[in-house]
């Protein structure tokens, strides 16, 4: 009962090496899970850090030539040209109160911030969406608005 006549039964070392195989598998495919989730937790921090230092210089772009050109660095596309073509509108200052993604896509993300700007009127609070594009192992401006 149980075995078949001629077929040997595998012996315990047979079964634990198969079982230890197995395990070896399973390790490394977790591994590789596993830094993979690491990496893509970096590149959304690297996002968000890029989208936050962008809106503080932008916010001291005026009264700042070092934040201004930090600023223009950090932009790509038509946001660069509009940024580079800007001129000094006043004295400012930015505060980034939370910043999180609202999107991210490998190569593409969106952020949301909430902080205070403020000028010669005094702070207001503003909202405003950042989208971000990864350029060369870098995340670049590709756009701002403020939302109502």
């Amino acid at each position: 009962m149980g075995t078949q006549p001629g077929r040997p039964r595998p012996t315990p070392v047979v079964v634990l090496l198969v079982l230890g195989a197995l395990l070896t598998v399973a390790a490394v495919v977790l591994g590789v899970l596993d830094v993979r989730v690491g990496a893509r937790e970096e590149d959304r921090a690297a996002a968000v850090a890029a989208a936050r230092a962008h809106l503080l210089d932008l916010g001291a772009a005026s009264a700042d030539p070092e934040a201004r050109s930090r600023a223009v660095a950090g932009a790509t596309g038509a946001w660069h040209d509009r940024l580079a073509a800007a001129a000094a509108t006043g004295s400012t200052s930015t505060l980034v109160r939370t910043i999180g993604l609202e999107e991210f896509d490998g190569d593409a993300a969106r952020a949301l911030a909430v902080g205070l700007v403020g000028g010669d009127g005094g702070p207001r609070p503003f909202r405003a969406t950042v989208a971000l594009s990864r350029i060369d192992d870098r995340w670049l401006v590709a756009d701002v608005g403020e939302l109502p």
